[in-house]
């Protein structure tokens, strides 16, 4: 791996993204992006204690303008599965998914 793709691999972990998310962008797997911020002496966040600081007001706002949770997750580079426990940790308010929307509907 060439020195461009090490720093870049450093700066998006270090800017908030999760191993997952660095790898999938760098195109590596998870354990060789590992190796290389412990290389580089980059800490690696635990699961679940380090939270990554989100607008969380704007996100209120934006779900209940009408965007999804993916939308939003794509906004604030999250998951929407981290939207969803934000925005329900704040009493909002879900909707449900449409008829249509989903693996299943689709493999009907």
């Amino acid at each position: 791996m060439d020195r461009e793709s090490e720093e870049l691999i450093a700066s998006r972990y270090c800017a908030g993204h999760t191993l997952a998310q660095v790898a999938a962008d760098v195109g590596v797997s998870v354990k060789r992006v590992r190796k290389v911020l412990l290389a580089q002496d980059v800490t690696i966040r635990h699961r679940g204690v380090d939270r990554l600081p989100l607008p969380i007001e704007d996100m209120v706002e934006w779900y209940r303008a009408g965007e999804s949770l993916a939308q939003i997750a794509e906004r604030c580079s999250t998951s929407s599965s981290t939207v969803h426990q934000r925005l329900a940790e704040r009493g909002v308010e879900m909707r449900r998914r449409g008829p249509n929307v989903g693996w299943y509907q689709a493999r009907r």
